[in-house]
């Protein structure tokens, strides 16, 4: 009587396939090269990659800092304009109309609508500390 697997007993056993071995890709320098190229893309992308976002923050902060500075606002007190020696006598009922960036500068009042919403002095300052830092560390490096 033939079992289910009775061809597979009498089936002749045939020699595995050899494959070469290849070299391991830590051992060609190809791999090396290839690894080194892609570690130095990744440093200049983190070097480049800050300064490029804050470099971006600054254009649009100084953007929306132009508009703030066109607004315009209404005084209704006494102000005098101290560049030119002008007096605005403005009221409740009659109030004066300036733009922000007349105001602060020749006013130098402060208005809530003319303050700026932005963060710019804190990103100068960390633009300033990272350039700092990598101009220290290349003109510093040990050797």
């Amino acid at each position: 009587m033939k079992t289910k697997y009775a061809d597979l007993e009498t089936q002749e056993l045939k020699p595995l396939k050899t494959t070469i071995k290849k070299k391991p890709c830590l051992h060609s320098e190809k791999c090396w090269k290839c690894l080194l190229y892609t570690f130095l893309s990744m440093c200049i992308s983190l070097l480049i990659l800050p300064v490029y976002l804050m470099v971006n923050y600054y254009n649009d902060s100084m953007d929306e800092r132009k508009i703030i500075d066109i607004r315009n606002t209404s005084i209704s007190e006494y102000s005098e304009d101290f560049d030119n020696d002008i007096k605005y006598q403005c009221l409740i009922n009659d109030p004066c109309y300036f733009n922000c960036s007349y105001i602060r500068n020749n006013l130098h009042k402060t208005k809530d609508v003319c303050i700026y919403d932005d963060n710019l002095n804190i990103w100068f300052i960390a633009i300033c500390s990272y350039l700092f830092i990598v101009i220290c560390s290349c003109i510093f490096k040990q050797k």
